[in-house]
């Protein structure tokens, strides 16, 4: 397909509608607004906004699944030529072309924000059997899978093995997802379910397993932090199972690295991500974990046009030496000096430099507990939960979602969780 012709629209392309897409986009209204030779077109696979770290709440019940979600062409209604809704196949480094499943879009700046998937690490059986936490659809999935559970087990009089394994469930991996996802469903369990299945012999049945294949739980955290946390979900009557692995995963179950067998019917892991993968036409620089090898102002190495942040971009942090994590809070700052140093190529001035700002790291464990770090203080309880919940507030894009999830919240307080199964 030859390129296509120049145009006297100067034409920015985003890739991905997660928090590195929308806040370039954000970024980019705030600087070209305004402007009639410019086109920016934003292309995701769906037509919404996903606000992901609240995901564990909405397959716990706290959260109404489209209070979560914000329609991509709400949030870009001016200064923006395009939505389009549809996969990338594959980008056209040469001709400047992005071809989708929806059509081919030819850019002059190129912003690559995807996002990342699942990672299983080869783990036989995993991809097949266990559930997700990465979607909405992941979310409402595993809400209805435990309840569906639930009703199976409160039924099952005569096989008291199948009934505990009904009520096994296993997270694997123990980062912020995995506890956050751990402590949430703890409550789900014994805060709300104990009140609807009243048979004395099926609650005591209950087994919340966490694995985690290093020595602590939170390894972005300092070492209180960790502790405090360890101690907190022992509490919520979680079985923390720490240094150790999943070997093999079946329709049985999970066995672990040294062979024993953990019989159950939920298995959700959370172990980690790897870039969405994204196919050139031509050989681009990869890190060992597949990221784009990128410069100091988020260019990717060799193609001065296009721009790669988030979980696409390999980037060091300038401090430590070490990859930076794969936060919103790093995709955010990146966000920005990309949408920058695009608008800095369209005028031909310098390009900014990217530095990576931590501003703290924060983890919900539960109703009233969380912990928190900023600015070098750690603490947990009530002001910490206080704290998580006010910064992500501030997180929602508009006006009307962060009165939808404060209200969630607040009638979280005085009410039950949703209990009804949605297939």
């Amino acid at each position: 397909m030859p390129a296509p012709e120049p145009s006297s629209i100067h034409r920015i392309v985003i890739l991905g509608a997660g928090f590195g897409g929308i806040y370039a986009y954000r970024r980019l209204h705030w600087r070209l607004h305004g402007r009639t030779d410019v086109s920016v077109t934003i292309v995701n696979r769906e037509n919404y906004f996903l606000f992901t770290p609240l995901l564990h709440e909405v397959a716990t019940g706290s959260i109404a699944p489209p209070n979560i979600v914000e329609s991509v062409r709400k949030i870009a209604r001016c200064c923006v030529g395009d939505v389009v809704i549809g996969s990338v196949q594959r980008v056209r480094l040469e001709d400047r072309i992005v071809e989708t499943d929806a059509g081919s879009l030819p850019y002059d700046e190129l912003i690559i924000a995807l996002g990342s998937e699942t990672n299983f690490y080869d783990t036989p059986g995993t991809e097949e059997h266990a559930l997700q936490l990465k979607s909405l659809s992941d979310a409402v999935r595993l809400k209805n899978h435990c309840l569906r559970l639930f009703e199976q087990a409160a039924s099952e009089t005569t096989n008291p093995e199948e009934r505990r394994q009904l009520l096994r469930f296993v997270i694997v991996g123990g980062g912020p997802t995995g506890v956050e996802l751990a402590a949430e469903l703890s409550e789900f369990v014994y805060g709300t379910l104990e009140a609807f299945f009243r048979r004395e012999d099926l609650l005591p049945e209950v087994d919340i397993v966490l694995l985690q294949a290093g020595s602590e739980l939170l390894p972005q955290f300092a070492p209180h932090s960790r502790t405090k946390s360890l101690e907190v979900l022992r509490q919520k009557k979680i079985r923390v199972c720490l240094d150790t692995t999943a070997r093999t995963m079946d329709t049985e179950g999970v066995t672990l690295e040294n062979g024993t067998p953990l019989p159950s019917k939920t298995v959700v892991w959370v172990a980690g991500t790897r870039p969405t993968p994204l196919a050139f036409d031509a050989d681009v620089k990869r890190d060992t974990s597949g990221k784009l090898l990128v410069d100091t102002s988020l260019r990717l190495i060799g193609h001065k046009n296009v721009f790669a942040l988030g979980d696409q971009a390999a980037c060091l942090d300038a401090k430590t030496g070490r990859p930076l994590p794969g936060l919103a809070q790093v995709a955010t700052q990146q966000a920005r000096i990309a949408a920058d140093n695009a608008c800095a190529a369209l005028h031909g001035k310098p390009l900014r430099t990217f530095r990576y700002r931590h501003k703290g790291n924060l983890a919900s464990l539960g109703q009233w507990m969380a912990i928190a770090e900023i600015g070098g203080r750690h603490f947990w309880g009530h002001l910490a939960w206080w704290l998580w919940r006010t910064v992500y507030l501030t997180k929602f894009i508009s006006r009307k979602k962060k009165f939808e999830i404060a209200m969630d919240w607040t009638l979280n307080l005085f009410a039950s969780r949703d209990i009804s199964r949605i297939e």
